[in-house]
């Protein structure tokens, strides 16, 4: 059972969506209640499971909990296919990152046909599901593939497909 903090007014539990390495997803159900008990903040960087998981719309969709969650960030750069990256939240947290985030303050701000890009690239996931369906489909041939010729690949629950050699001289 943990300890009430003195120390800190918040604490803040920080999660990824779904895990690079792995392509575990984290239990975000089992972890919601733990965080509600005791009052954390809720943290989930889903650049992974961005455009991937939740027919597209991400990890926190997947399970439903997109009012349990306090924050969301996620990037632009992998399956949306650009650059950047998101935050989700309440608006009176992007109201205050927009005030003292200095990586905010002091970045360069998408440019337009990089935000169009992107807008079309999310619009194209929504209007078709098909196309995230089909990156679950190659995803599941591959690993099938890699395990007919004999490689480790763990258990990952999404497209992420690691290949364990176990052996640095064989890598």
């Amino acid at each position: 059972e943990a300890v009430e903090s003195k120390k800190y007014k918040k604490i803040m539990y920080i999660t990824d969506g779904v895990f690079s390495m792995d392509g575990d997803i984290a239990r975000l159900p089992e972890i919601i209640p733990i965080a509600e008990k005791y009052g954390l903040i809720t943290y989930v960087d889903d650049a992974h499971g961005s455009g991937v998981t939740g027919k597209g719309a991400g990890t926190v969709k997947h399970f439903g909990l997109s009012d349990k969650i306090d924050m969301q960030m996620g990037t632009l750069s992998k399956a949306v296919g650009v650059v950047g990256g998101y935050v989700a939240g309440s608006k009176t947290l992007i109201d205050w990152l927009k005030a003292r985030s200095r990586p905010f303050l002091f970045s360069t701000s998408l440019t337009p046909g990089a935000a169009a890009s992107a807008l079309a690239s999310i619009s194209l996931m929504q209007e078709h599901p098909e196309l995230v369906e089909k990156v679950w489909e190659n995803a599941n041939y591959f690993k099938e593939e890699l395990k007919k010729v004999g490689y480790n690949i763990g258990v990952s629950e999404t497209p992420i497909t690691p290949v364990m050699l176990g052996d640095e001289k064989v890598t």
